[in-house]
């Protein structure tokens, strides 16, 4: 759900997850680049209507091809 800029503070350990937070904490610029970057990735991948129409697209599969929200008959691939 978030973007690729958190890569670099995902830990396997404790260690590293201190390590990580440290340097985190200690970068105002760091943080805010990191937020600017999940706030981007997640206004693209779950704005409203980008989910609504992949709900859809869900539901049409299982309906065979009735879309539940629009009362149309869905194309899906």
């Amino acid at each position: 759900m978030v973007s690729d800029a958190n890569r670099p503070f995902v830990a396997a350990d404790e260690a590293g997850f201190r390590a990580a937070l440290t340097k985190m904490a200690g970068n105002s610029a760091l943080r805010a680049e990191v937020g600017a970057a999940n706030r981007r990735v997640a206004a693209e991948r779950f704005a409203e209507t980008t989910m609504v129409g992949a709900y859809e697209t869900l539901y049409a599969r299982a309906l065979e091809g009735y879309g539940l929200f629009s009362g149309k008959w869905v194309g899906f691939d």
